[in-house]
């Protein structure tokens, strides 16, 4: 487990939220380690998301990238063929 400073990359979150899913449905836990395990897994869903967010936003901005870099209709039928 990683320390409170230190970030998770996506997967390492994804690999610690099955970590705590698995002990929180196998054992009986006292409460106050269920609601902590449970906090912690609610700031890694929050973190996935903000990651998946990021990954999103830049697929659509190469996209539109590769957009602006395709020739339009008008333009292909101007250039001469290769």
């Amino acid at each position: 487990m990683k320390k409170k400073d230190e970030s998770f990359s996506l997967e390492e979150a994804l690999a610690e939220l099955e970590k705590i899913s698995e002990k929180m449905a196998a054992e009986d836990l006292p409460i106050e380690e269920s609601l902590g395990l449970y906090e912690k897994s609610v700031k890694l869903v929050a973190l996935c998301q903000e990651s998946l967010k990021k990954a999103r936003l830049k697929i659509v901005s190469l996209e539109k990238g590769e957009e602006a870099q395709k020739p339009s209709a008008e333009e292909a039928a101007d250039s001469p063929a290769v």
